[in-house]
């Protein structure tokens, strides 16, 4: 049984790699998501925002924030999942 996951959005192999917002990266939650639906997942499914994104230019943590709840969020409706009312916490 998994006890604890988190996701980080990335593009780019290794030494190249960058860490992103989700939505940015190359991570697929329209798969990923009903990948852990079907383990019969349910907890939570925390975002990381990595330290290479937090010194950009302007970045908003707010702003990354909701991102980060929303782009999953949009992938669930799809896919059949039901999520509790969002909350960022």
């Amino acid at each position: 049984m998994t006890a604890f996951t988190h996701v980080e959005a990335e593009r780019g192999p290794v030494p190249d790699d960058a860490f992103l917002i989700p939505g940015e990266g190359e991570l697929d939650d329209g798969r990923y998501l009903p990948a852990m639906e079907a383990t019969r997942y349910r907890r939570d499914i925390v975002v990381e925002i990595s330290l290479m994104v937090q010194p950009r230019p302007g970045f908003d943590p707010i702003a990354a924030a909701e991102q980060s709840y929303r782009v999953p969020a949009a992938a669930c409706q799809p896919a059949g999942i039901r999520r509790p009312a969002g909350r960022v916490r």
